[in-house]
């Protein structure tokens, strides 16, 4: 006899894609460290009086934190959100070098306005920073990256 419409959905349900596998409690980002790379990278945009924002993102591009400093660009929060997102996606895909650019970071072949972070030699996500020059959005991004890594 017929089938009906749900017989055939058990092949279609085995197939949906449910995302990477979890990843291991030192290979999360968590509060902890999103706090930290937040308070690193704030420090030394207010060291040197930028007016920025920071923003935190896992290896979905999720964010995490935010910091959007006074006198900011109207649209720095979401550009530092864009940009940290595109850092986890050429991490991703493989445009990142291995060549030195902190201790123990890895180099982006792009502008490091936003950069990936790791723990272990995974990506646990990365910063991006808007509102100042590249080169000084690098480093506030590497302060926090730094925060993480090092486990300040």
């Amino acid at each position: 006899m017929g089938r009906g419409l749900l017989s055939g959905l058990w092949d279609v349900e085995a197939a949906i894609y449910t995302g990477p596998p979890p990843l291991e409690d030192g290979c999360r980002l968590g509060v902890q460290r999103t706090e930290a790379a937040l308070r690193a990278a704030r420090a030394e945009a207010e060291r040197n009086g930028w007016a920025v924002s920071i923003a935190v993102v896992d290896t979905l591009g999720e964010p995490l934190g935010l910091v959007k400093l006074d006198g900011s660009p109207p649209d720095s929060a979401r550009c530092a959100i864009k940009k940290a997102q595109q850092a986890t996606a050429a991490e991703q895909c493989g445009l990142v070098d291995e060549a030195p650019f902190s201790s123990h970071s890895r180099q982006v072949r792009f502008p490091a306005d936003a950069i990936p972070v790791y723990a272990e030699d995974k990506c646990i996500g990365a910063i991006g920073v808007h509102g100042v020059h590249r080169g000084e959005a690098a480093q506030v991004a590497n302060a926090g990256a730094e925060a993480i890594e090092h486990g300040l």
